[in-house]
């Protein structure tokens, strides 16, 4: 059985610190508004693509990575 890694979590300050968008000046509100529109815009234009469900998950996990 394989082991357990346990340093692939981060605490929530870890991730308010080094988030990128924290280092360009965003809120932490600033952000989520900017992801929350963002996927919306990914799922929007896949209706219009008529792209399937999981191409449009794909492309708001990238959005988000």
């Amino acid at each position: 059985m394989a082991a357990m890694v346990d340093t692939f979590y981060f605490t929530p300050e870890e991730l308010e610190l080094e988030s990128p968008s924290r280092m360009d000046g965003y809120t932490v509100d600033q952000e989520a508004s900017l992801r929350v529109l963002g996927a919306d815009l990914v799922q929007k234009g896949g209706i219009l693509l008529h792209c399937p469900q999981v191409a449009m998950a794909m492309g708001q996990i990238l959005l988000h990575n």
